[in-house]
């Protein structure tokens, strides 16, 4: 048959190893060739007809074979213009039969040829493994470390430096230990992701040099210093997470035709600099076409201009997590009290008193059966559960509140609802950490420890010395007991599971234990073996609860004035781990040598509000503008547009942001970024496509 070639004219070139020459194909020809920014991916279809065919621009038939192209790099190169790569990931035959010709059977047909862009390196295998700086050098180890999140390992939840300050070979590299560690920015990170773990060769052999430009990647990305996960996932993965358009932030992978390296170039959708409260800045788009005017110009297919208003919003507020407190409660204070009725303490008095038998027993037997009885569930209670007062708690401790509604202000409290708040099992305060003064925390953790979080405690303080229950077995109370004597019980703190107060319970001995002056022996069995110690209303509990509601910021900030006529409109924004934890002053840290308490000034020991305000702040720059894109096709292919700037040709490519589009008397403002650029070779178009990113802060 003969063949009709109606593609506009390129040319299609392959190579088995990156390091190899270009040899080119004839007769396989690009129909389509697109390329985009992340998340999306670039792509291309090429196809090739076989058997007995005359090709154009020949007088005589010829048999060609299929090819066998699968896995190999391709390059696509348009007559006067643009350049695409890539690689050969499938193929499909479309077998239409044979012919015998001189006796030899001929099989006609034609080949389809799917090619993804140079993104199809970064996408096959995951990443496994981390480099290590050490003392010596560099070790690899079999896993890969999670960013910023410690040892890294699957379940690390939070936040801990992990970068090396000493710098690797090739690029930054992990700590071997942590306590002089450092955080990794993002720009750091994606310096250690191409430079020791980018994929370097299609077959295994050759080196193809990926590379990306420092400076620009600091400008984009250094204000950020994300926790990452990456064990398992592809470095195409780990880059969408590191360069996030929810951050203003993309990216693509450009070939230079004159060096063919790989390099990845990040851009932003923001048209001008955003300050943000911390005066750190996100830099603007650094490719801005001012106008593009091709509105008088006969080789426009079609132009579509969109408008989106849904996603425009005159104040974004940002929400962590329920603000939390540490404070100590205690009878002495008024805020604790105690959770049984009288009936169920004359119970417990009681104990085996009602039982028939009890007459005939010995005070050995005695004891025994009022132990057993007063475990009863119905008099568990009793002298072992207490509950913040419902009137007495206010939200204030002395001048301070609980939970600061203004944190700048510790004296206003924030409402809260008392049957919904619960004390938590663990306290925001690290071991090994000094707290007396929050704004100046110090540890004494030995190198290579790993901090852990506190749990809440209880001790006793009757003036003398003081100690805590859940050691009381350990040592002596010297104050009021011989040195030739110790106790033999200690009691354990947790938290009430659907109340807001907790549970103290005696181990090696009775609950009653605890109960000097509240508990009267019913006889002579109580006295056997074990005795009231001390008095349940000098017992002191340091615990932690989160307040209603979410630390909350806002931009513009309370205060600021909207546009006349404005409803306000406000996007919500979750962010998780976002927290301002509070220590309310005189609450009990510790107890010294001598036995006395240890109190804390008070003060914020997480405060993550800044950073929400940063979030705040930047998702109302982008949100507060209404959203357009434009879609635009020329009958023309293969070479970059170009727009005229003060006179200036200017390349409209990916990533450029387009701010205007149209004459001087008919300018409408575009203010979004060329995301895809598509190449029709049988219809002879080329197509550009504008979007504006959807921003996530979270």
């Amino acid at each position: 048959m003969a063949e009709l070639n109606i593609h506009k004219p390129h040319t299609v070139y392959t190579k088995s190893l990156w390091g190899d020459a270009w040899v080119a194909t004839p007769y396989l020809y690009a129909n389509n060739a697109t390329i985009a920014v992340s998340p999306s991916t670039s792509s291309a279809e090429l196809e090739y007809s076989y058997g007995r065919i005359m090709r154009p621009g020949t007088q005589a038939f010829a048999t060609f074979t299929q090819l066998n192209i699968v896995g190999l790099y391709i390059k696509i190169a348009i007559d006067g213009g643009d350049t695409w790569y890539g690689g050969v990931i499938e193929a499909e035959d479309d077998r239409q039969g044979e012919q015998v010709i001189d006796g030899n059977a001929i099989v006609t047909g034609k080949q389809r040829f799917i090619c993804r862009g140079m993104e199809f390196l970064l996408q096959r295998e995951p990443i496994t493994t981390s480099v290590v700086k050490t003392a010596t050098g560099e070790q690899v180890i079999g896993r890969a470390i999670g960013f910023n999140l410690g040892a890294g390992l699957p379940g690390s939840a939070f936040r801990e430096n992990n970068l090396s300050p000493q710098i690797g070979q090739n690029s930054y590299l992990f700590a071997e230990t942590l306590q002089t560690a450092l955080p990794w920015k993002s720009n750091q990170i994606l310096d250690y992701l191409v430079n020791s773990l980018f994929p370097r060769t299609l077959g295994g052999l050759d080196n193809i040099g990926w590379t990306f430009d420092a400076n620009i990647a600091r400008q984009f990305l250094a204000p950020y210093t994300p926790t990452l996960h990456v064990h398992g996932k592809t470095a195409w993965q780990v880059l969408n997470e590191l360069i996030d358009r929810r951050r203003l932030l993309s990216w693509y992978i450009y070939v230079d035709p004159a060096i063919e390296v790989p390099e990845i170039r990040i851009f932003s959708f923001n048209r001008d600099p955003i300050v943000l409260p911390d005066n750190q800045v996100i830099i603007d788009n650094q490719n801005q076409i001012a106008n593009w005017d091709f509105d008088t110009e006969n080789q426009v297919q079609q132009c579509v201009l969109a408008t989106d208003d849904a996603a425009r919003f005159n104040r974004v507020v940002v929400k962590g997590e329920p603000p939390g407190s540490v404070f100590t409660v205690s009878i002495q204070n008024g805020l604790l009290e105690t959770d049984w009725t009288t009936a169920q303490q004359t119970a417990y008095r009681a104990g085996a008193t009602a039982d028939a038998a009890y007459a005939a027993y010995d005070d050995w037997q005695r004891h025994n059966a009022n132990q057993q009885a007063r475990t009863k569930e119905g008099l568990h209670k009793v002298f072992s559960y207490f509950r913040i007062s419902p009137t007495a708690f206010t939200g204030t401790i002395g001048a301070s509140a609980v939970w600061p509604f203004d944190k700048d202000n510790t004296n206003i409290p924030l409402t809260f609802w008392w049957p919904g708040l619960r004390l938590q099992d663990r306290l925001p305060l690290r071991l090994e950490h000094d707290y007396t003064t929050p704004a100046a925390v110090t540890n004494a953790m030995k190198a290579n420890s790993k901090w852990e979080y506190q749990r809440p405690f209880a001790y006793h303080y009757n003036s003398d010395r003081a100690f805590f229950l859940d050691r009381a077995s350990r040592g002596l109370d010297v104050g009021t007991q011989a040195e030739s004597s110790g106790r033999f019980w200690s009691a354990t703190l947790r938290m009430q599971d659907d109340a807001f107060g907790i549970i103290l319970s005696v181990q090696g001995g009775p609950q009653h234990t605890i109960a000097k002056n509240t508990f009267t022996p019913i006889d002579a069995a109580d006295t056997v073996d074990y005795e009231t110690d001390i008095d349940y209303s000098y017992i002191y509990a340091t615990v932690f609860a989160e307040g209603d509601g979410n630390v909350t910021v806002q931009w513009p900030q309370p205060g600021d004035v909207f546009a006349p006529g404005d409803t306000v409109k406000d996007l919500i924004i979750y962010a998780p781990h976002c927290r301002l934890d509070y220590i309310v002053p005189n609450t009990t840290i510790d107890i010294n040598n001598e036995g006395d308490p240890i109190l804390s000034a008070g003060g914020f020991v997480q405060d993550d509000t800044a950073y929400m305000l940063n979030i705040a702040q930047t998702a109302y720059n982008w949100y507060s503008q209404s959203r357009k894109s434009i879609g635009i096709t020329f009958h023309d292919l293969g070479f970059q547009r170009s727009a005229n700037v003060g006179g200036n040709q200017e390349s409209i490519y990916l990533g450029s942001l387009i701010r205007t589009i149209g004459g001087v008397t008919n300018a409408q403002t575009v203010n979004s970024v060329c995301s895809q650029i598509s190449y029709d070779f049988l219809a002879g178009t080329t197509s550009f496509v504008t979007q504006f990113a959807e921003l996530d802060l979270q």
